[in-house]
């Protein structure tokens, strides 16, 4: 509730949140299959979330997608986000790449942490300031 309007483009955020949803989706069946901290694809610890959160005194939206799946390897952090970097085997590695793209065409930040106790949380930061609210009420 505390989010305010401000500029974007919902077909492209819109792109990015399903390209973080489905990575959440395949890494939590993943832990499924491999049966990882008991991960079940309908059990109660199968989950995958999705939070805003605004900061008015940085004025910074936040969009937050946490999964309980595989996680990520530390080693592959800091190359998860460039073109053509993929673990997956039917993967193109072009999906985190163009996340990021659209995130900085917002002027914003995308960042990739470990959930606890398993999984992991991809953070997208887009400022607000007070010109984009005015344009989205104008």
């Amino acid at each position: 509730d505390s989010l305010p309007p401000f500029n974007l483009d919902r077909e492209q955020l819109g792109r990015a949140l399903i390209n973080l949803l489905d990575n959440a989706v395949a890494s939590v069946q993943l832990a499924a299959q491999a049966n990882i901290g008991g991960v079940q694809d309908s059990g109660p610890h199968a989950n995958i979330s999705v939070r805003t959160k605004y900061d008015p005194e940085l004025g910074l939206a936040s969009l937050t997608v946490a999964d309980c799946g595989t996680g990520i390897a530390e080693e592959d952090k800091p190359r998860l986000f460039e073109p053509y970097f993929s673990k997956k085997r039917e993967g193109t590695g072009l999906g985190l790449a163009i996340v990021r793209t659209i995130v900085a065409d917002h002027n914003g930040f995308i960042r990739v942490r470990n959930n606890e106790p398993r999984g992991a949380v991809f953070v997208i930061e887009l400022p607000v300031t007070r010109e984009a609210q005015a344009v989205r009420h104008a």
